[in-house]
């Protein structure tokens, strides 16, 4: 007979499985009360952006203009140069009226549960700015996984079981119900904290990563810089030799899902009195490169679609506009210089930030 075969080994078979379970239902609690208490926004990561100094920050009146996407979004629109565009003048002038809560990874589906999990109320801006590019539309990006669990609300995570394309979904989807216990550790050690200067550029700036006009912008992206020096190589070697076939082969502009979250997104839009305008974010020719031409020619028919033909106001940089090497801090992200012109364009060619009613 093998070992664990007899009733004594089958008794402590119970007594692990009941273990197991009691230990699975406490980080399910967990998670419960860090969602009620608002840590769901609580982020390990040291950028793009802190979503829980936003959902602490007083609102004296609801935002112009939330700029939300996935990191290219952080890097390449700068919220203190909309607004400057736009000329908004805000109640308090300490007070940004623009904010970026670009996250890594974003796609449609972590747009919608943003916006319905953390802009509402005060939160829900005038303007939803939704920065676009093929990955925030391909239902199987194979990157999302990892930004899934934080936008799950608990009663998500059955739809996102059924939806999951593959065990590493599922995975993520399943982590969702314990990340209550990674959260209460992460803000009981100020780990989601460590850099002051996420909460800074929050509160003071409107998040993003680069932020001009003032010294302390200086300071900052100096020292973003420094760091991110070897970017560009680190990118060429090590991401876009990977990312044509990681990509390409479970390729699925606006399936299933994320047609259901962008219809979700305009029904909360709609819901909350949010006009949602879209930008087609740039990329580098290098980057550009390295996708399969079908690729771009599915993302545009998609803009086509659900973006063009809706009326939604969209800006995209002009047809045979050429960046230049300087506007990029690697092959995926935009530098502080590109970021700066493409927000002022962006601003233009959208009117923002819109003026409040009556105003």
């Amino acid at each position: 007979m093998s070992e664990g075969a007899g009733p004594g080994g089958a008794a402590v078979t119970r007594r692990g499985i009941s273990v197991l379970a009691v230990l699975f239902a406490g980080a399910v609690g967990l998670t419960a009360l860090s969602d009620a208490l608002g840590l769901r926004w609580a982020e390990p990561q040291r950028w793009p952006t802190d979503l829980l100094a936003f959902a602490d920050l007083p609102m004296p009146s609801r935002p112009a203009v939330v700029i939300v996407g996935s990191s290219r979004a952080s890097m390449a629109l700068i919220p203190g140069e909309i607004e400057r565009c736009g000329g908004a003048a805000p109640p308090d002038p300490s007070a940004p009226q623009v904010y970026n809560l670009g996250r890594a990874y974003t796609t449609l589906i972590e747009v919608e549960q943003l916006a319905r999990g953390l802009l509402s109320g005060p939160r829900a801006p005038r303007v939803l700015l939704v920065a676009l590019d093929p990955e925030a539309i391909d239902a199987h990006n194979p990157r999302r996984p990892g930004a899934l669990r934080g936008g799950l609300a608990l009663s998500d995570v059955p739809g996102a079981l059924v939806e999951a394309r593959g065990l590493r979904e599922g995975l993520a989807a399943l982590r969702a119900l314990t990340r209550g216990p990674e959260a209460l550790l992460r803000v009981a050690s100020g780990r989601h904290r460590a850099d002051p200067r996420l909460g800074w550029l929050m509160r003071a700036e409107g998040g993003g990563q680069w932020c001009t006009g003032s010294p302390a912008c200086v300071d900052q992206n100096l020292d973003f810089k420094a760091v991110m020096a070897d970017s560009w190589e680190r990118v060429e070697r090590e991401v876009l030799p990977d990312w044509r076939a990681a990509q390409t082969p479970a390729w699925a502009p606006g399936a299933g899902p994320i047609a259901a979250a962008w219809a979700g997104l305009r029904a909360w839009a709609a819901e909350n009195d949010v006009e949602i305008v879209v930008v087609e974010l740039p990329f580098s020719e290098v980057w550009r490169s390295a996708a399969p031409p079908e690729i771009w020619a599915d993302y545009a028919d998609w803009i086509d679609q659900n973006v063009t033909q809706q009326g939604i106001p969209l800006y995209r940089e002009p047809a045979g506009r050429k960046g230049r090497r300087a506007d990029w801090l690697d092959p995926d992200h935009m530098s502080e210089l590109g970021a700066t012109g493409l927000s002022r364009r962006v601003c233009a060619g959208l009117g923002l930030p819109r003026p409040a009613a009556g105003g």
